[in-house]
């Protein structure tokens, strides 16, 4: 992608896990070209394959001259998102990618490409982010996320403290609210150094809410789901070491 004539790139991914790849290439890549992440719900045997068309439309986005400096890109089903806010929201839709709160960024039709949107987070060439940060390291560290539900205990959370979580991210119920036990069990985890990231199980933003969550050192997940949140935190743990001020100002920023 740094050649002179390529004008971008085409990445063809299984949409299990694309909206991960997309966020790490967002935050590592240091390009201002144009990278469009695509899959396809149906394969190639399948009545109503959708994988040719999203190829089309994805090299179409890349073609097009307004789709420089905008980040890491998603294209399925004829719609653009940012890496950043897309997730897969269904097991088998052709519209499975989604930007639940706050929308798609543009769309594909015919090979009109147009954008209405953009994401004011930083990305690619403004990140601090270098993949010669991760070099020599085989692996991100371990960052579990703990899915709340009702009558939860605090068995995960200690289990991933044993386990050698270097953050945890806590996927509570509505505003990432967070029971009792498992309050207790994220202080023990605090107590210890684990960063611990405030998620929630649906969508919507994690802002600061109670003061003693705050006091505890609960870093909010702000608007990342709990997978990126995940993800965000294994690369600063990667990136910083365990500087929880420092990993709270990469989650305000990023």
């Amino acid at each position: 992608i740094r050649q002179e004539d390529v004008m971008g790139a085409v990445v063809a991914h299984g949409t299990d896990t694309l909206e991960e790849s997309a966020f790490f290439a967002n935050l590592f890549l240091k390009t201002d070209k144009p990278v469009v992440f695509t899959g396809a719900m149906r394969p190639n045997t399948a009545l109503g394959s959708d994988g040719a068309l999203n190829l089309f439309n994805s090299v179409q986005i890349v073609l097009n001259s307004t789709s420089a400096k905008r980040g890491v890109l998603i294209c399925l089903n004829g719609k653009i998102s940012e890496a950043r806010l897309t997730t897969k929201a269904h097991t088998l839709e052709l519209g499975a990618f989604q930007v639940p709160e706050y929308g798609f960024c543009g769309f594909v039709i015919n090979g009109t490409v147009e954008f209405v949107s953009r994401c004011e987070k930083p990305h690619t060439t403004q990140t601090q982010f270098n993949i010669s940060d991760l070099s020599g390291k085989e692996t991100l560290p371990f960052v579990p996320i703990i899915f709340a539900y009702a009558d939860e205990g605090a068995e995960l959370i200690r289990a991933s403290i044993h386990c050698g979580a270097k953050g945890i991210v806590y996927a509570g119920t509505g505003h990432g609210s967070i029971s009792l036990e498992a309050e207790n069990a994220l202080n023990e985890a605090s107590a210890k150094g684990v960063i611990v990231v405030r998620a929630s199980r649906i969508n919507g933003p994690v802002l600061p809410s109670k003061e003693r969550w705050s006091k505890a050192g609960f870093i909010p997940a702000g608007t990342l789901n709990s997978i990126k949140a995940r993800l965000l935190m294994a690369i600063a743990l990667a990136s910083v070491g365990n500087d929880r001020m420092e990993i709270e100002r990469i989650f305000q920023t990023y």
